[in-house]
């Protein structure tokens, strides 16, 4: 994992895609994830959020946040690690999206999205494309199990950090 200041040691996705950050922030205003309304399937654990479980739907979401005022430069960054299924990173604003990142490659992310100035709801939504030949491929027999029980949305996910920063806290660097 990287250390702060340091350069991303991990898949960087984000919205707009031309958004350009290469260093985690120094200093950042974390995301209290107490604040969001939730699905079943999200717990917290030492600042960590963590999903396991089984997803109600493909898309549904699993944490939404109230409105907040994003200011110029201002930017929203998570990073975690992806263990089974996928997540959507996105915003709102007047309850439409304006703005999403999708993790679906298992291993470490971070996900930056750098909207314009604005009022938006952060949103983490479920993103699991399993299909019934993953099942098959990964559980064997016990597929059909899944598959009777519900259990094939299954979502695995940890995010050790999320906050807003500007550009102003990351380190310069170079001459």
């Amino acid at each position: 994992m990287a250390v702060e200041g340091e350069k991303i040691a991990r898949r960087l996705d984000a919205w707009p895609e031309t958004a350009d950050v290469q260093h985690l922030p120094n200093r950042f205003d974390p995301v209290d994830p107490s604040t969001a309304g939730r699905a079943d399937i999200v717990s917290f654990n030492r600042g960590r959020w963590i999903v396991r479980g089984s997803a109600k739907t493909q898309f549904s979401y699993l944490m939404f946040f109230e409105p907040r005022t994003v200011a110029a430069g201002e930017y929203f960054f998570a990073t975690g690690r992806l263990d089974e299924g996928g997540l959507s990173f996105g915003l709102q604003a007047n309850e439409q999206w304006v703005g999403l990142v999708n993790v679906t490659t298992p291993g470490p992310f971070a996900v930056v999205l750098k909207p314009d100035a604005g009022r938006y709801n952060l949103v983490l939504a479920n993103n699991v494309t399993t299909t019934r030949g993953y099942l098959f491929q990964r559980y064997g027999v016990l597929a059909l199990w899944k598959i009777l029980t519900g259990g094939i949305l299954r979502n695995s996910f940890e995010i050790d950090r999320a906050g807003w920063t500007t550009s102003s806290s990351i380190p310069r660097v170079g001459p």
